[in-house]
């Protein structure tokens, strides 16, 4: 779940870039370089919320954090990561 919430919180910071404002999001690609998981309680119940924020990206490099929670709103985990960035070839050889 880390991975999916964190990486498209990445792929939602790289959309506000400039270059990419004609660019699906789609075409974007992100692959885990890191993925550090704290376990801090046991998830239990129905009903779990990832949140992720990115901490900070480049044309190339993303950095980001997130939590885990449960229906009560209890941390049961935390996550911090980075990312290698991939853009659509017709934006990658943009100058920059």
């Amino acid at each position: 779940m880390f991975d999916g919430a964190l990486g498209w919180a990445i792929i939602s910071s790289l959309l506000a870039m400039p270059e990419a404002s004609d660019i699906d999001p789609f075409e974007l690609r992100q692959f885990t370089i890191n993925l550090d998981i704290t376990f801090l309680n046991a998830a239990v119940g129905d009903s779990f919320e990832a949140r992720g924020k990115v901490v900070r990206i480049s044309r190339t490099t993303a950095f980001a954090e997130g939590e885990f929670l449960d229906a009560n709103g209890t941390v049961c985990a935390t996550a911090k990561g980075i990312w290698r960035v991939f853009w659509p070839r017709s934006i990658a050889s943009t100058p920059r």
